[in-house]
């Protein structure tokens, strides 16, 4: 990750004091930038197209549309796919930590938790998706000296 790159962060809860709090600890990180914020998965899910996020942040327990049916969804669209999702909950147990897994988050962090943990899991995750993507590139690229015929 490049000192200088702005990573555009969106959070999904339906707890404004919580969604106030992550702001608040963002506004003093450098290279984290809260980009908006959704008070429940179906406004995320408008949102997600339109602004872009680097990295997705959601509460499980949600109205309209929960966290587990968010991530499902965006993990199926092609267009977003590849935006890492950190699940923010209280539910602890191994069976659900499970289910967010399986349906394709990048990681679960239960609440409360410490920022500095997740300011570094964000970091690292966004990391390893620019390694993914060079990689990726390097490996389709096609130089005109490469092609015989």
């Amino acid at each position: 990750m490049q000192n200088n790159q702005l990573i555009k962060i969106a959070i999904a809860d339906d707890h404004k004091i919580f969604r106030d709090g992550i702001k608040m600890a963002l506004a003093g990180k450098e290279n984290l930038k809260m980009l908006w914020e959704a008070e429940d998965g179906k406004d995320m899910m408008h949102k997600i197209a339109i602004k872009k996020p680097e990295v997705l942040l959601m509460d499980i327990r949600m109205p309209e549309m929960d966290g587990i049916e968010l991530c499902k969804k965006i993990k199926n669209n092609a267009t977003v796919s590849h935006t890492p999702v950190i699940l923010l909950t209280a539910r602890t147990s191994e069976e659900q930590k499970m289910q967010g897994f399986e349906i394709g988050a990048d990681d679960y962090i239960t609440k409360p938790f410490n920022f500095e943990i997740l300011q570094s899991r964000i970091k690292n995750l966004i990391h390893q998706r620019e390694i993914f993507h060079k990689d990726f590139r390097r490996q389709i690229e096609v130089k005109a000296t490469d092609i015989k015929i």
